[in-house]
């Protein structure tokens, strides 16, 4: 598969909003070899680092996304960050495949994978993303883009009619949705 040879050493760059996950995994890149590094998740002041670092010669950049994509403000997050830090990305989520993958690959992500995949398997994606020798197959990315958009639409739609009730209106919505 390799037509290019590997790099040195690959600099991973680890994202996450739970900040004991990412200082877990990039533990367990580095027992694989791997140069890697926390970066700071937006409006997160706990995780210490610069939003972007500085750059090495000797190594090759590739990111890694570790969020559940359950809820619009992870999301927009997740998009936040692999749309500001310029490298390729692949995000390892919990979330079963579909719409907000697409939202995740829409931003810019090379490959999405499963929370299941083993550490092995994605150290391995991550040099072969680097080396732009795999992504995720154009014909699955436009479907899974597809869907992020309808989704987005019909939630945007939501949001704009909620915008619209008066202020009554939305107390009486608050109070059915309270139960």
């Amino acid at each position: 598969m390799a037509t290019s040879p590997a790099p040195e050493r690959l600099r991973v760059l680890v994202a996450s909003d739970q900040a004991l996950i990412a200082d877990s995994v990039r533990a367990a890149l580095v027992s694989r070899g791997h140069d890697a590094l926390v970066v700071r998740w937006p409006g997160d002041a706990r995780v210490p680092g610069p939003a972007r670092p500085v750059r090495r010669a000797a190594m090759m950049e590739v990111g890694l996304l570790l969020i559940d994509l359950d809820r619009w403000s992870r999301i927009r997050a997740a998009a936040l960050v692999v749309e500001r830090i310029a490298v390729p990305w692949v995000a390892l989520t919990a979330s079963p495949r579909g719409p907000a993958w697409g939202g995740v690959l829409a931003a810019g992500a090379k490959v999405v994978l499963p929370g299941t995949s083993r550490l092995d398997h994605v150290s391995d994606l991550l040099t072969a993303v680097v080396l732009r020798e795999t992504a995720t197959p154009v014909d699955e990315r436009l479907e899974l883009e597809q869907a992020w958009r309808q989704m987005r639409a019909r939630h945007d739609d939501v949001v704009e009619r909620l915008s619209r009730l008066k202020p009554r209106e939305r107390e009486g919505l608050r109070l059915m949705y309270g139960g």
